[in-house]
């Protein structure tokens, strides 16, 4: 639907693309230019309060209230649904799958932060993620200003 309004009206498609690319080189700059250390003791003292309960409540309604992911589940499972066998079993199996490769991604995850948190406390090393994560921005947002309206 947005893509054929976007494809019918040019100049809306370039008003986004304008807006959308300066934001992110905007984005970029003020990483750039940001001091504060990625992970500082405020940080972790303003988390207490959480409970682990409450984080995976909240966590829990973020995920189920997500459209993307009902999108997501219903492009990429019926490519491996046999309709002929019983449905329940194969929505078992692809759900299972899913959700092991997803735990042990943030397994990694976890485990990365883990053995990256000192780093991630030094303004030396903030100086260096800051900065290329501000000049990430900076590039996407030329990237897709130069980007053009596919045919």
């Amino acid at each position: 639907g947005l893509g054929a309004v976007l494809h019918t009206a040019e100049w809306l498609f370039s008003l986004i693309k304008v807006l959308g690319a300066a934001y992110l080189v905007y984005l970029g700059i003020r990483q750039w230019r940001a001091e504060t250390p990625l992970l500082s003791a405020a940080s972790v003292t303003a988390q207490r309060g959480w409970s682990r309960w409450r984080t995976f409540l909240e966590g829990y309604l973020v995920a189920i209230s997500n459209p993307k992911a009902i999108l997501f589940f219903s492009a990429l499972f019926p490519q491996f649904i046999v309709p002929e066998s019983a449905l329940v079993p194969q929505f078992a199996l692809l759900i299972a799958t899913f959700m092991m490769m997803s735990f042990m991604t943030l397994v990694g995850y976890g485990l990365l932060a883990r053995r990256l948190v000192s780093q991630l406390r030094s303004p030396r090393w903030t100086r260096y993620i800051q900065r290329f994560m501000g000049s990430l921005f900076i590039g996407l947002g030329i990237s897709l200003f130069r980007a053009r309206l596919p045919a």
